[in-house]
Order: C-alpha cells, then sequence, then structure tokens
C-alpha cells in the first residue's frame, strides 16, 4: 500500500509548549495529591473514517493521528503535556472482530523536538536528524512483518505508517503501543498506548457480563507544574556518562490507570468484567481487590474479593481459575470476572503489592510497594442497587464452568520442529550503565535465529541475571511448556506451568537463574523481533530479530523497513 490514505484530509490543533528541561524540575510529593477524586471514564470507542480496498477486499479504515496534548490527570494538578494518540490517553479503543480484517493509518504529527531526555547513543545518524519519530505497533498480533511496527518502520511529522491487521485469531485483549528504535521507552511513558479488544463468538456463547471494564495500569511522577517527570541519568551516574544516558529502569510514584491519578470506577452491584494490562515501564504488579466494610482481611487493608480468571494474552483459558492475587509484569494482561453483588453500596480498593524496585521473581525478595502511594491504585463505588433482573445474566461459576466447553488450545508443546536456546545477560557498557543482551548480542548484530516457515519452535529461555524478565516474542501466542529452577536443566527439571501459565500467551516471566520453556507455530515469512517488555530493558538492549522464511531460503528477506540500516 503506497501514498497518502487518509492524512491529507486530517485537521488538528497544533499545542505549542515549551518544556522545562527535567533538571529544573520540582517534584511533585505524591503524598500531596487527594485519591480516588476522578471518575474514571470508559475510553472512546472508534469508528471507522471510511472503507479502502485491500487485496481486493473492503475493509475498514480507521485513522488514528499522534500528537502532543494536554490531559487533566488530576484536578489538583494543572494539564498534563504528553504525546497522545487522538488527542486522550489511552488512546481509543479499538473493537474488532476475529476473522475480519481492518486497516489503520497511524498518522505522526508530533513536534519537532522531544520534551522528554533522549540518549543520543542509543540512536542511528537518520534518528538523530529527525523529528520526534514513531512506528505503532499492536501488541499481540499474528501481522505480517510490514504491519508488525518494526522499530526501524518509524515516519516522522507528516507522515502515515499504514497497517492491515487481519485479525485472524481468537478474541483476546491485544493494545498498540509506540515501537520506535532507541525511544519507545520515551514513548510510552509519554502516553502512546491504548487498548484493541477482539472478540469473536466464543465469547457470545459463554454469556459474558455487560458490564465491561478495560484498565491499563502505569506508574509515572510528575513535577510541581504538572508535567511529566522522567530521569535524565541513572542516579548513579558518573561525569563520564553520557547527558542524557538511559537508566536501567523506570519506577514512578504514582499510579494512573487509563491515564488519571488514582481514580474511582462506578461499577454496578453485580458480576463484572475486567480487562487487566500492565501498561508500565518497568513495574511489575500484584493485584489484590480489597472490601475494608467486609472486615480488615489477613492484613488490616480489607477482606480479599476474589478474581476468577477466564484469560490472558491469548484468550481464554481451558480452566478457569480463582486467585486472591495478579502478579503482572509489564505487557501481560487478564480477563478477570467479578461478582459484586455483596458489595451494593460499598467501596472496594485495588492494592498493588508489587515492588517499587526491579522484580527478582519472589515477594519474599522485595519490599511491597510504599502502601500510601505505589500501593494504591483504583477505587470501585458499588451501586447502591443490585441491577434490574437481567433472564439472559448469568452467574459467574456458571460461566466458570462453561469455560472448558471451549475448543481446547493447541499442544505446540508436544508438535516440536526446531528449538532454540534463548540467554538474558545483564553486562556493563563503557560508561558502567546496564546493558542487557540476549545471547550476549545486541539488537544491530546480525540475525543468527532463523526459522523455517511452518515450523513448531521451542525457545528455551534462560535468564543468567539477578532479575526477571517478562519475554515478547512478535507474530505468535505461544504455550508455557516447563519452568525449571536451573540454567543448565535436565528434562526432569522441568515442572509443569501454574495454572495461569496454560493459556496463550505472549509474554512469560522468566525468573533469575532458571529457564522458562516455550512454543509456538510460525507461518508468516519475515524479519521479526522477540524481546524483553521491560520498556528500558528493549531499548538498551535486550530486544533481537529472527527470520522465518522457507527451507533453503533462509537468507532471503521478505521486507526490509524503511530505515533499516546495512
Amino acid at each position: 500500500m503506497k501514498g497518502c490514505v487518509l492524512i491529507c484530509a486530517v485537521v488538528v490543533t497544533v499545542i505549542v509548549v515549551v518544556v522545562k528541561g527535567q533538571e529544573e524540575c520540582r517534584r511533585l510529593d505524591p503524598t500531596s495529591l487527594e485519591k480516588y477524586v476522578t471518575k474514571l471514564e470508559k475510553p472512546v470507542v472508534k469508528e471507522p473514517n471510511r472503507t479502502i480496498s485491500v487485496d481486493g477486499e473492503e475493509v475498514p479504515l480507521y485513522v488514528v493521528v499522534l500528537r502532543a496534548g494536554e490531559v487533566q490527570v488530576h484536578p489538583q494538578l494543572p494539564p498534563t503535556y504528553m504525546y497522545l494518540y487522538d488527542g486522550d490517553i489511552p488512546g481509543p479503543t479499538f473493537e474488532a472482530e476475529s476473522g475480519k480484517p481492518v486497516a489503520v493509518s497511524w498518522v505522526n504529527l508530533l513536534p519537532d523536538k522531544h520534551f522528554l531526555p533522549v540518549d543520543t547513543t542509543l540512536l542511528y545518524p537518520d534518528e538523530l536528524l529527525s523529528s520526534v519519530y514513531s512506528v505503532t505497533h499492536l501488541h499481540g498480533a499474528h501481522a505480517q512483518p510490514q504491519w508488525d511496527g518494526h522499530p526501524q518502520d518509524w515516519v516522522t511529522h507528516g507522515q502515515e505508517y499504514f497497517a492491515y491487521y487481519k485479525n485472524d485469531q481468537p478474541g483476546s485483549l491485544l493494545w498498540y503501543h509506540d515501537h520506535s528504535h532507541g525511544i519507545t521507552r520515551l514513548n510510552v511513558f509519554a502516553g502512546l498506548a491504548g487498548p484493541y479488544v477482539l472478540r469473536d463468538q466464543h465469547e457470545r456463547q459463554l454469556g459474558l457480563p455487560e458490564e465491561e471494564h478495560v484498565l491499563l495500569i502505569s506508574d509515572r511522577s510528575f513535577c510541581e507544574d504538572g508535567s511529566l517527570y522522567y530521569p535524565a541519568q541513572p542516579d548513579d551516574a558518573t561525569p563520564e556518562m553520557p547527558y542524557p544516558s538511559v537508566i536501567a529502569e523506570y519506577f514512578g510514584d504514582v499510579i494512573t490507570v487509563n491515564g488519571r491519578v488514582w481514580p474511582n470506577l462506578e461499577v454496578g452491584a453485580g458480576p463484572i468484567r475486567v480487562r487487566l494490562l500492565a501498561a508500565t515501564n518497568a513495574r511489575t504488579l500484584i493485584l489484590s481487590l480489597r472490601a475494608p466494610g467486609k472486615g480488615s482481611g489477613p492484613d488490616g487493608l480489607g477482606e480479599v474479593v476474589p478474581f476468577t480468571v477466564i484469560g490472558t494474552e491469548g484468550g481464554f483459558l481451558e480452566e478457569a481459575v480463582q486467585e486472591d492475587h495478579l502478579l503482572m509484569m509489564s505487557a501481560q494482561r487478564f480477563d478477570i470476572l467479578v461478582d459484586l453483588t455483596d458489595f451494593a453500596g460499598e467501596e472496594l480498593f485495588l492494592r498493588n503489592f508489587g515492588p517499587d524496585s526491579p522484580w527478582k521473581g519472589s515477594i519474599g525478595d522485595a519490599k511491597p510497594a510504599d502502601p500510601g502511594t505505589t500501593g494504591q491504585v483504583l477505587r470501585l463505588t458499588v451501586a447502591s442497587a443490585p441491577p434490574e433482573p437481567d433472564l439472559h445474566a448469568r452467574s459467574v461459576p456458571n460461566i466458570a464452568a462453561d469455560i472448558p466447553a471451549l475448543p481446547r488450545l493447541p499442544d505446540y508443546c508436544n508438535e516440536v520442529d526446531e528449538a532454540y536456546t534463548i540467554g538474558l545477560y545483564e553486562n556493563e557498557d563503557e560508561w558502567g550503565r546496564l546493558l542487557l543482551q540476549i545471547n550476549n548480542r545486541s539488537y544491530e548484530d546480525p540475525v543468527d535465529i532463523k526459522i523455517t516457515l511452518d515450523a513448531t519452535v521451542a525457545f528455551d529461555f534462560v535468564n543468567y541475571s539477578p532479575d526477571s524478565h517478562p519475554m515478547h516474542i512478535h507474530l505468535v501466542q505461544y504455550r508455557v511448556c516447563g519452568i525449571a529452577n536451573s540454567t543448565e536443566p535436565t528434562a526432569e527439571d522441568f515442572m509443569p506451568p501454574p495454572p495461569l501459565e496454560r493459556g496463550l500467551r505472549d509474554v512469560v516471566q522468566v525468573p533469575p537463574y532458571s529457564t522458562v520453556r516455550v512454543a509456538a507455530p510460525f507461518d508468516i515469512a519475515g524479519e521479526f523481533l522477540m524481546h524483553c517488555h521491560l520498556i528500558e530493558h528493549e531499548d538498551y538492549s535486550m530486544m533481537r530479530p529472527f527470520r522465518v522464511a522457507p527451507a533453503g531460503q533462509e537468507d532471503v528477506v521478505q521486507y526490509v523497513p524503511r530505515h533499516k540500516r546495512g
């Protein structure tokens, strides 16, 4: 697809803002903000602009504009300058149907200069000369390489990135976000993320609750004037270190849900469906729903309200799982049901017990989040009376009982044709900064993982570092085959995955000094990526390309991104 799809017809208001340098910022005290005063509204549902013909088929075309703008994230703060999809955070919600393709024109109208600290040592010459560039990746999509949001397929101000998504996969929550080379951490932190809900016939036959909420949970820090704060250097920076400089991981001191600081969500007094997404840069969440009105609970924070988990990144589980808490590393998603029938007129609180530091794989290895700030996420205010009886509504236990009747998930783990070992390493660069690598190679190194088209492939992610890494593979939803507490496991060392890891996933936690085996089929030719989804790690430089090609054509490049070097 070449040429202007709809950019010529886009009219926007350009906001010109002079942003102070990060070193001038007077940091906001997060405890100064009153919690749960912002009503959480549902993100706008995106409507198509028109239809176009792609490969002889008429499909809806959506035009999404990336631009700078201001958002009221909390009533006590001035509006916050951010980068936005269609003028808000999160971007608009896509409602798509499995098996029905759509086209999207992602139009870049971002400013000439980034307002966050850009480490130029991570960039290539053409990126140094560009205005704020961007490319959007539909995370979790089964997409052709030219529409996958490759980091070097970026476009600059006035250009569009066109993508055609076939939606040829089961219904699930996907999400779209910036994926630009060397600045993904900054662009996502600045606000470039949004939900993409893919629906199918299976969810309709389950009779799921009509009330549904999609929640993107992030952490940020602010200056007193309401502007975003992102560190320009690591805390232990040396005089020789570049300025600005990439940091190892980002941890904010304020929790946002759908871009709003500690909001309040009004919910009905009945069963609800919640789609959770950890849209954090590096923070690991451990979420628990509490009802103080029902008692003090195990720790004085309220009685635990259990989650009924029915799905993960790739769709429904084979069996529903009841959990008191949910551990989520960056980019992981859960599809949950909560029955609020017994909580009419009460206030419930979504709490976070994950650490304010890198996740080490066990809660015993880290202090939980600050209970006064990052330990709080969201208040749910339950309606004072149950909704009118719905003859078609079904109870959470009945829905959970029907999950096993859905089609069984593919058994990729016992269909493996090829296997690769993927070592995860934490090294240092010439300035003493953390350099994250896969197989001790950086993103720029030549492709060395070459997969035969239509092969089912097993990857052993072997973590040689003291931190957990959430590993994401583009193109596929995989099965987790086993987990071993060793970097040199034997077959007997592998344990079956826990219940929440038995569905289709596209992000898996690899704990320190352990091995996690996953498997998936690769049925589209081209060059794709695997990477850690701690976004600072992804930018520097725990991301590697892999190539999928027919047998005998391993060195044939199917598609070259527009800014690909070499």
